[in-house]
């Protein structure tokens, strides 16, 4: 199994899990792609929606058309991608899980909030807050850091298995802002890399559910 990625979003005037369930049952729509050469009826729908006590969760599935070229023309493909996701609440906000890769993860969560009629905008953990799970986190491995003070440097990554005790880490802490890191979980073991537009990848083989309760566990006392 290849890493399970995924994306959080915070979603603003959004009802109660009932009312989003019932929003969300059912809901299928297509459309028609023709190029004068392929004719094909394009699917949206959400399946497998299940309503919990922390949540809703669901499948949403989209058909797009790939196309490629060879020595005769163009040649179409007809792909449906799967993107399981989670809707969480927590006190006073909202959250949207959307488990698949960012650019497609950033597709879906505004899809489903124009079906929810409501606000979807990406989440955010801020610098310190990042600082500070990488300082609880002596397993860190990779650290990126952006928008560096130096003159002529914009980033700068640092590698290395005790990289949080170097003086080389501090003073970079000191002059830029951790964007990204990969560091071992303690509490589930898992290998992540954790993005600060709150993208986070898991290298191991695990199922939704356990990449569900990691992000809840230890991703979302980091998000504002």
């Amino acid at each position: 199994m290849p890493p399970r990625s995924g994306k959080l979003f915070k979603a603003q005037s959004l009802e109660d899990a009932e009312t989003v369930y019932s929003k969300l049952d059912g809901f299928s729509v297509s459309e028609k792609f023709d190029d004068g050469y392929h004719n094909f009826n394009l699917i949206t729908n959400i399946e497998e929606l299940q309503l919990h006590k922390d949540g809703v969760d669901g499948l949403f599935r989209y058909d797009y058309v790939m196309t490629t070229t060879h020595r005769n023309g163009v040649s179409c493909t007809l792909i449906t991608q799967d993107c399981p996701f989670r809707i969480l609440w927590g006190i006073g906000v909202a959250w949207i899980l959307v488990l698949v890769k960012k650019v497609k993860a950033n597709r879906v969560a505004v899809k489903l909030g124009e079906i929810l009629n409501a606000d979807v905008r990406e989440a955010d953990i801020f610098s310190e807050d990042m600082n500070r799970y990488i300082q609880r986190n002596d397993k860190t491995k990779v650290v990126l850091f952006d928008n560096m003070d130096f003159p002529g440097v914009d980033k700068s990554t640092l590698y290395g298995q005790e990289l949080v005790q170097t003086t080389l880490f501090k003073e970079l802490a000191d002059h830029g802002l951790p964007k990204w890191i990969v560091t071992e979980s303690e509490a589930h073991g898992y290998t992540v890399g954790i993005g600060g537009d709150v993208g986070v990848t898991i290298y191991n083989n695990v199922e939704v559910l356990d990449y569900i309760n990691f992000v809840k566990d230890e991703i979302l006392p980091l998000v504002k």
